[in-house]
């Protein structure tokens, strides 16, 4: 992949965990944000408003307490439509996830992904080459020329 070094504007990938979770469901996939969960999520919502954050494309995993997380963000930011992929599910690989985001992932936008331990860690460090501890409802902010294996930047955690 080549990079015009002239053109310095990059992309912008928001990578968040959902909010912090009921501990029971019948399956991982179906547990519900707890109310203190969607309370944070809600002020996380708010901060990004705040720092001037305008998301051009929202997606999720499929699973229960993601789509809520990003269904409280995009209400609360005016994304109106969520998109959904297996890819940001706790099993994937980086290169999974980075294959479902490239195409959305272009330079001028801003695109917000809503996923899960251990993927989120391990993609964080994929992208950045940064070990970055990061809780439920953190957002981890990367800059980059290209989408690619340690070619980003971890600006900052949100």
């Amino acid at each position: 992949m080549t990079v015009d070094p002239e053109h310095n504007v990059s992309l912008k990938l928001l990578l968040m965990r959902h909010g912090d979770a009921e501990a029971h469901a019948s399956l991982d996939s179906e547990r519900t944000l707890s109310s203190g969960g969607r309370e944070t999520v809600a002020l996380r919502a708010k901060q990004l408003r705040s720092n001037g954050y305008q998301i051009d494309y929202l997606v999720s995993s499929p699973y229960v307490r993601t789509l809520e997380t990003a269904s409280i963000i995009a209400e609360k930011v005016g994304i109106k439509e969520v998109l959904i992929s297996e890819a940001l599910t706790p099993g994937r690989e980086p290169d999974e996830a980075i294959t479902a985001l490239e195409p959305i992932c272009n330079r001028d936008n801003i695109v917000m992904a809503v996923l899960h331990q251990p993927l989120i860690s391990r993609l964080i460090e994929y992208l950045s080459e940064v070990d970055q501890p990061i809780s439920t409802a953190d957002i981890a902010v990367i800059e980059a020329p290209v989408l690619a294996k340690g070619c980003c930047r971890l600006i900052c955690m949100l």
